[in-house]
């Protein structure tokens, strides 16, 4: 059946108020028929109304849930980005490190060089080079500590005004405006 036909048979409070029938001997009450016919009338009216509320409803809540969908996406977004950005700084940390090290080496072989000339003063000079790579170490380490604890932190905070939304839409059946 094409829309056009199921329109044109659609039964509204306006063909049912409309509606005629044939008398015949013995027939139904017209007055009881007609009654009937206002009474069912005005609940289909009043079916139509609550049915355009659900679908107002439903309309909204869909608009929510997209907004959230959008939501959700842009916190996986960002999620990601931190964790990219996390990964980058750990891989920096790594090649500093390295580059540390491998300097360090190439100063101790120096220093063990001169050691002929002053031993004494090129193992303080290396002692204190070696704390100070050290303290750079963990300067780094501290650093990445810190990213991951405000990664958390920000994650954490996304989670909760997420609840809070999803608690809020809990207990009314509705979104918030």
């Amino acid at each position: 059946m094409n829309t056009q036909a199921a329109e044109s048979q659609a039964i509204n409070a306006h063909t049912i108020n409309d509606k005629r029938f044939r008398t015949k001997l013995n027939g139904y009450s017209t007055v009881e028929v007609d009654e009937f016919l206002s009474e069912m009338a005005d609940e289909f009216t009043r079916q139509d109304a609550f049915v355009s509320d659900l679908k107002a409803k439903n309309a909204a809540l869909a608009k929510s849930v997209a907004s959230y969908n959008d939501m959700e996406r842009a916190l996986r977004e960002s999620l990601v980005t931190a964790q990219k950005t996390a990964l980058v700084i750990i891989d920096d940390a790594r090649v500093q490190a390295r580059e540390i090290v491998e300097s360090a080496r190439a100063q101790a072989k120096r220093m063990t060089d001169e050691a002929e000339i002053s031993a004494d003063e090129l193992m303080q000079r290396s002692r204190e080079e070696t704390k100070s790579l050290y303290d750079g170490e963990q300067k780094l380490r501290e650093q990445i500590d810190e990213y991951k604890r405000r990664i958390r932190q920000v994650m954490s905070e996304q989670l909760s005004a997420m609840e809070r939304i999803l608690g809020d839409i809990d207990k009314s059946g509705e979104p918030r405006e």
